[in-house]
């Protein structure tokens, strides 16, 4: 009798996804999980591989340690400079970052249309990077405000110049959140995707469309103004998905 191979729950913080990953149909979960505290990450990782592990689940906060480690990344990861999947590839880990395919996929399947569409993104890190992502389905502007200019240039600059789509040239912006220009390039666009940081509540205009990927507190505000707020919950269930697939 075969057995399914173990998968790491890698990080304490991943502890409640046993319950939810019991509850799906067992044509969906080829693996038994366990959660597996992270030592010394090399030693970690090749105990896994010696124990038969067939990858991990990461524990976002383990991110930072893990990621300088890994010799074999996905584009997605290398981009995003951070890892939220392991994969047994060869004999060896390869780091993975399903989230960005996950926010695309998410948003199709509500119906919202990326191309052409005027894209916002607030704040910094793995999450807002992964967000600027997808401008690559065709989207005419992107603004990307951060706490600093360095930091929203760099955001920036992880797309191509016609963002994805050779078809046209995409225009964007790179700003700080005090930028005095907030509220005027935020009057042009639909999408806006907070990554840590938010809008005023007097900037949220009924035609914008938000989505939070920290479950802040711009969704009411947005609510309030009759605009429509994209539950994250759809993003969790799609990035499990992928992470599950990989």
């Amino acid at each position: 009798m075969s057995y399914p191979r173990p998968l790491a729950l890698l990080g304490e913080g991943l502890a409640p996804l046993l319950s939810v990953l019991a509850r799906l149909p067992l044509e969906r979960l080829e693996c038994t999980p366990v959660v597996v505290p992270l030592g010394t990450v090399p030693t970690t990782l090749s105990a896994l591989n010696s124990l038969g592990f067939l990858g991990a689940l990461i524990d976002p906060s383990l991110s930072g340690k893990i990621f300088p480690t890994l010799e074999r990344l996905s584009p997605a990861a290398k981009t995003c400079g951070a890892v939220d999947t392991l994969s047994l590839l060869g004999g060896e880990y390869q780091g993975g970052y399903a989230l960005e395919e996950a926010l695309r996929t998410s948003l199709e399947n509500r119906g919202f249309r990326l191309y052409g569409a005027k894209l916002m993104v607030l704040g910094s890190g793995p999450e807002a990077v992964a967000a600027v992502q997808l401008a690559r389905a065709g989207a005419a502007r992107l603004v990307v405000a951060a706490d600093t200019l360095p930091q929203a240039e760099a955001m920036a600059r992880t797309l191509p110049a016609t963002g994805g789509d050779s078809s046209h040239k995409l225009t964007r912006y790179a700003i700080t959140l005090g930028d005095e220009r907030l509220e005027s390039l935020v009057e042009r666009v639909d999408l806006v995707v907070q990554a840590g940081a938010t809008l005023p509540p007097r900037l949220w205009q009924p035609y914008h469309t938000s989505l939070d990927l920290f479950e802040n507190e711009g969704g009411r505000f947005l609510s309030r103004v009759g605009g429509q707020v994209l539950p994250f919950a759809d993003v969790h269930a799609e990035r499990l998905r992928l992470q599950l697939e990989t």
